[in-house]
C-alpha cells in the first residue's frame, strides 16, 4: 500500500505517513499509532513480550539467583562470627524452591 492510501485512510498527510515509519524505524512509534495503522490496512495488530526460554526455566533462575546471593550472604556472616558455612549447590536449589513455593521470586531481589 503506497504512502498516499495509507494516509488517506488515516485521515493524514503522506508526509505524516512517512514520519511515522521513520518513526518506526527509530524504535520510537508509539503503540496506539501502530494499532491505526494497522486498522487502516484492515491488520490485525499484535504486540507481543516473549521470553527467550520456557517461563519456567525465568522463574527458576532468577530463585537460583536470589538464594544464591541470600546463602553467601549467610555465609559472610557466619565467617565474620568464625563459624564455617558451606554452600552446596543442593543447598542452594533447595532453597530456591521453596523461594519459588513462597512465590517470593520477584519480590527478593539479589
Amino acid at each position: 500500500m503506497s504512502a498516499s492510501v495509507l494516509a488517506r485512510r488515516l485521515g493524514v498527510t503522506a508526509q505524516a505517513v512517512h514520519a511515522m515509519e521513520a518513526s518506526e524505524v527509530d524504535g520510537r512509534i508509539r503503540v496506539d499509532t501502530l494499532r491505526r495503522a494497522a486498522e487502516a490496512m484492515d491488520c490485525v495488530f499484535v504486540y507481543a513480550v516473549l521470553p527467550r526460554t520456557t517461563l519456567q526455566d525465568v522463574v527458576d533462575r532468577q530463585a537460583m539467583r536470589i538464594a544464591e546471593s541470600q546463602m553467601d550472604a549467610t555465609a559472610v556472616s557466619m565467617a565474620l562470627e568464625d563459624q564455617a558455612a558451606t554452600v552446596d549447590r543442593d543447598s542452594v536449589r533447595r532453597h530456591a524452591a521453596e523461594i519459588v513455593a513462597a512465590g517470593r521470586q520477584w519480590r527478593d531481589q539479589p
